[in-house]
């Protein structure tokens, strides 16, 4: 039972990741647009790669923290995320770099449903059948 459960959270996660993968471009283009700020699409694409960069680097250090047992909420890893934005893009605002941060988070659902897969293959390979 837990194992069609650990998978049917598995689909949803990257049934979701995949549907919003797709959006999130046109997010990062209307908040853009909305602020004013037309951007070239490698721009846009820059900006997105920090973002992404931001969210793997605030994964990889709330990990260093949850392994020295110092518990992290998601709100620290966001606002880990939104200051590692703000470092690498000068006169950004919290506000749009929070939106940037949360226009990568399916990507990086998406990045961690298929680590999670790849984990479950190799040890099934690893296990024989019983």
């Amino acid at each position: 039972m837990d194992t069609l459960i650990d998978e049917g959270v598995k689909l949803v996660f990257a049934v979701l990741g995949a549907v919003l993968m797709v959006y999130v471009p046109l997010i990062l283009h209307k908040v853009l647009v909305r602020l004013g700020v037309h951007l070239s699409q490698e721009q846009e694409a820059r900006l997105a790669a920090l973002a992404d960069s931001a969210v793997h680097e605030a994964e990889e250090w709330a990990a260093a923290k949850v392994k020295a047992k110092i518990p992290v909420g998601s709100e620290a890893k966001l606002a880990r995320a939104v200051e590692g934005v703000i470092d690498k893009v000068p006169g950004i605002t919290t506000e749009e770099a929070e939106r940037l941060v949360r226009a990568a988070l399916p990507k990086a659902l998406l990045g961690a449903a298929e680590g999670l897969r790849t984990v479950r293959d190799a040890v099934q390979q690893s296990d024989p059948p019983q």
